[in-house]
């Protein structure tokens, strides 16, 4: 029975740890991204942060999430977002197309044949810069967008994995008898790497920023290092309750951290050359972490599916988030010795934490506990109860009621048994042994009234009480001494020092009873509201409402921590230090961190102007030239940007205006924006720099401008130039008026003629005929045939839908529709026809759309469907000054063609034929061009062997 009480118990400990510590981290955009799949993160060359999701692309700059679109994309989700070797971001959709990111718009660089689409890609880059898409048959572009696969297709598919050294891709494939990693040299010399134990499914290829890579296998927590053409297994013993939850997304760090997402969405980091507090836990629990990045700060983005972005600027700040025991608690205080901490909640709770695990060890109702002391002895914990002050003993767990002594303060120790209690009603002395209040032996008003924060200095045997008068100092002999405008929250020692932080005033240093120094935000503080302090190691651990601030005694430098760092809050409840860790409470939950681990902050910041704003209207400005106003553009708003999301709480702006002062003004960093509301005429030169918390600047940037004065000063000049703008504005507006009136018409005109465009095309003919081909093809069996040609006649049509909005296409998109069409037109004549299309030398130019269709239409309809035999059209291009195609078929003539269609009573005239006459009357007259068509019988011996078209076509070059 003992041994499975044991085993049970070890589980219990396993499934704690495994979801205990993890870093600490914000969520950001959890407003704006809710609800939102985040698929892929990436950071471009200027820092900015990008998004692909479920809905498109998002920019956040580190103010504002700003949607990007593209009318062209034929899917909203967007994956796999990647930098070039140019720094230049790369990703894709599942419709093949693949995406570019430059001059912060959203472009197609290249869409994926429909021969090669799969159900997901990799993308990435080889050492000349070209695009490789990963899928079953992985490819590379050149820089002639001409497709290049790197392997012959055989008895295997590739996985979509795929990642660049500096001498070898790697690529993920499967044969017919498993998984393997095939890396291909310079040379484009492929070899399967080796193994050095078996493995089922190595297929997942990861890589960090410096180009460290190693494999995984797939769904498992399996990982192999890459040993020139040898990979080593590494062994990181995880146990059953992780391995079993499988792995998914996968991220490599910079210092070699691999964070693996789980299939039901936790994390889990791994880290290879050293331990980490949360190695081998389960993190974040309450999220699904969809995709990773670490940026140019080293910050940690871990987008979600639906829940925004976990953001961790360091990974050395940890909290219990994830432990399910404690993460609804709200923590009020925290006191701690070398190896223990107890922590109360506003529930009326103490937990004790010892040896990495959190114990309940004590409960009341009613009142939450804002007062937890440890005595001297460290046998008992004091506080605040539902109505009296408790002593909880720490061995037996039981608690012993005070007397009644009124609303407990705060609480300090004369000896192991007297006890100051700073109440509502007075400063009472208790004697925890005798369980009652004593006499004071101080030199004591009788009636102090409410304290609030009570210090016994021992080497002086004095008290340092705040009252509602102010700080009050003590002793058994002398006369009390009173600083009415001092009103304390802390009050420390260190050495010959005492330190007093106030509510609203920072700290005052005393020595001897005299005040030596006045710390605030006007020398050394970040803020004059303090609520704690300790001193450790010669340093005073302030922490205010921006977050902590170490001062350093010998220096009177200080380091910052804050929510930029990665704590909950700016506002800390309270917080103790153990053994160089601070641990910190905010409403929250708890935090801590070693500070000596978390890095300095010493790289610049960097500054851009983002925008002018004159009259509230934006301005096309370049920072390098001087702009010029007139003398009424004198409301000036000029936008500035600081691309950091590690260090924004502290990070300020300065400002000036002209350079003939130092006087600089001073923004916070979510204040980013200058108005001046009424300048006067004259030359300006506005400065901007950012400051991050260690006082780091970055490197100052100007922008000049000048305003005009005005050159008229009396009445009539006034209604002079009043008078002729009107004149001029009406001449101006009925020219313009009539000018736009001719261009809708022509517009008109032009557009009619696209929809009557798209309707020859499609007429029903040509429809009827071609299912009625696909239909034989199906009832013959031809499943094969039948298929192909149904994917030609969507092509076709979606080639037409494609291309009715545009006035000019590529000509080989013209060809391609052609060969469309005519490739259907073989289906119904079978191997009686025969067509050809020439180019020539018409390269590089674009023609209007379906164009020359019509006539290929015409010359099937009316020469060739009546003719015995073979039947051809020749399709050819020639340009000199002008485009001419020839349409050439050796069909019955159009005489016989008239008498056909005479026979037959269909004395209508073709709707395509009338439909090219008024697109070329409407071209003729838009483009001023002598356009048109010339038809040419061809006959031998006086007999008809066919008919020539030759169409004279507007044209434009590519560049």
């Amino acid at each position: 029975m003992r041994k499975y009480l044991f085993i049970l118990t070890l589980l219990l400990k396993i499934g704690f740890f495994l979801k205990a510590q993890e870093p600490s981290y914000s969520i950001i955009g959890e407003n704006e991204l809710a609800g939102l799949d985040i698929y892929t993160l990436a950071q471009d060359k200027n820092n900015y942060i990008w998004l692909g999701t479920e809905n498109g692309i998002y920019k956040y700059d580190g103010y504002n999430f700003n949607k990007y679109f593209n009318k062209n994309l034929k899917s909203k989700s967007v994956f796999g977002l990647v930098k070039d070797n140019n720094g230049e971001l790369y990703g894709f959709n599942l419709s093949g197309q693949v995406l570019k990111i430059e001059d912060d718009s959203i472009n197609i660089f290249y869409q994926i044949p429909d021969s090669l689409l799969s159900s997901y890609y990799e993308l990435g880059f080889d050492q000349e810069n070209n695009l490789i898409i990963a899928n079953r048959n992985p490819f590379w572009i050149d820089k002639k967008n001409n497709t290049n696969f790197y392997f012959k297709k055989n008895n295997y598919a590739f996985i979509p994995s795929v990642k660049t050294t500096i001498d070898k891709i790697y690529f993920s494939k499967q044969n017919s008898d498993g998984f393997s990693v095939e890396a291909i040299d310079t040379n484009g010399n492929s070899n399967p790497l080796k193994f050095n134990t078996p493995s089922q499914s190595p297929n997942y290829i990861i890589q960090n920023q410096t180009g460290y890579t190693i494999i995984k296998e797939r769904d498992k927590f399996n990982y192999y290092d890459i040993k020139e053409d040898t990979t080593i297994f590494r062994d990181f013993n995880f146990p059953k309750t992780i391995t079993q939850e499988y792995s998914n997304v996968s991220y490599l760090a910079l210092d070699s951290t691999l964070w693996q997402t789980t299939r039901k969405g936790s994390a889990v980091a791994i880290n290879i050359n050293n331990l980490k507090p949360y190695h081998k836990r389960l993190l974040f629990h309450k999220f699904y972490i969809s995709s990773y990045l670490q940026d140019a700060e080293n910050n940690l983005w871990l987008g979600t599916l639906g829940k925004g972005i976990l953001f961790i600027p360091n990974t050395k700040i940890l909290s219990f988030r994830n432990l399910i025991e404690i993460e609804d608690e709200v923590f009020t205080r925290i006191i701690s010795t070398d190896n223990k901490i107890w922590a109360s909640t506003q529930s009326g709770k103490i937990y004790e934490y010892y040896n990495n695990q959190f114990s309940l060890i004590y409960e009341q109702n009613e009142t939450k506990i804002n007062v937890l002391k440890l005595d001297q002895k460290n046998e008992n914990l004091i506080l605040n109860g539902p109505n009296l002050p408790y002593i909880f003993n720490l061995a037996t767990k039981k608690i012993k009621p005070f007397s009644e002594i009124g609303s407990l303060k705060e609480i300090d120790f004369i000896n192991d048994s007297t006890i100051l209690l700073a109440t509502n009603k007075n400063l009472i002395f208790y004697n925890q042994q005798k369980n009652k209040t004593i006499p004071s032996y101080f030199n004591l008003p009788k009636n102090i009234g409410r304290t609030s924060s009570v210090f016994y200095q021992k080497n002086k045997e004095k008290i340092w009480l705040s009252t509602l008068k102010g700080l009050m100092i003590f002793s058994k002999t002398e006369e009390p001494k009173i600083f009415n405008n001092i009103f304390s929250t802390s009050v420390i020692q260190n050495n010959n020092s005492i330190w007093v932080a106030t509510k609203d005033q920072g700290i005052y240093e005393f020595k001897n009873d005299t005040l030596a120094q006045h710390l605030s935000t006007k020398n050394h503080l970040a803020s004059d509201v303090v609520y704690k302090i300790i001193a450790y190691k010669n340093q005073l651990f302030i922490s205010h409402e921006k977050g902590i601030q170490v001062y350093n005694l010998n220096t009177s430098k200080s380091i910052f921590f804050n929510n930029t760092d990665g704590l909950f809050s700016n506002r800390i409840t309270d917080f103790t230090i153990q053994n160089d860790i601070v641990w910190v409470v905010t409403n929250k939950g708890i935090q801590f961190f070693n500070y000596n681990e978390i890095d300095k902050n010493l790289t610049p910041p960097n500054i851009i102007i983002s925008e002018v704003l004159v009259n509230k209207k934006p301005l096309k400005f370049d920072i390098d030239e001087t702009s010029y106003f007139n003398y009424d553009e004198n409301k000036i708003e000029i936008r500035f940007l600081t691309t950091t999301y590690h260090h924004q709480g502290l990070l300020k702006y300065a400002y000036k205006i002209n350079g003939d002062t130092d006087n600089w003004q001073y923004k916070k960093f979510k204040d980013n924006s200058v108005d001046f509301i009424s300048l006067q005429p004259g030359d300006y030169s506005f400065t901007i720099k950012s400051i991050n918390e260690n006082g780091i600047e970055s490197l100052p940037i100007s922008y000049n401008f000048i305003i005009k004065p005005p050159f008229w000063q009396t009445w009539w000049f006034y209604t002079f130039w009043i008078c002729l703008f009107i004149g001029v504005t009406l001449i101006i507006y009925r020219f313009e008026l009539k000018k736009q009136r001719r261009k809708i018409e022509l517009q008109n005109e032009l557009n009619a003629s696209k929809l009557i465009a798209i309707q020859s095309q499609m007429n029903p003919h040509f429809i009827f005929n071609a299912i009625t081909s696909i239909q034989d093809l199906i009832l013959k069996g031809d499943i094969d045939n039948s298929y192909n040609y149904i994917i030609k006649f969507s092509k076709l049509v979606r080639q037409t839908l494609n291309f009715s909005d545009k006035e000019f296409i590529d000509i080989e998109e013209e060809i391609e529709l052609l060969e469309t069409y005519l490739q259907l037109e073989k289906l119904r004549f079978k191997d009686d026809f025969e067509f050809s299309i020439d180019i020539n030398n018409a390269e590089d130019i674009k023609v209007p759309p379906m164009l020359i269709q019509p006539f290929v239409e015409n010359a099937i309809k009316h020469g060739l469907l009546h003719k015995d035999g073979l039947k051809k059209v020749c399709i050819s291009f020639k340009m000199n000054d002008t485009l001419h195609c020839t349409v050439t078929d050796n069909g019955v003539g159009r005489s016989k063609a008239q008498e056909i269609k005479l026979r037959q009573q269909k004395n209508h005239q073709s709707f395509s034929v009338n439909a090219t006459k008024i697109r070329f009357d409407i071209m003729k007259n838009h483009y001023k061009q002598n356009l048109g068509v010339l038809y040419v019988d061809l006959k031998d011996n006086e007999e008809p062997i066919g008919t020539k078209v030759i169409i004279t076509i507007p044209f434009k070059q590519n560049y």
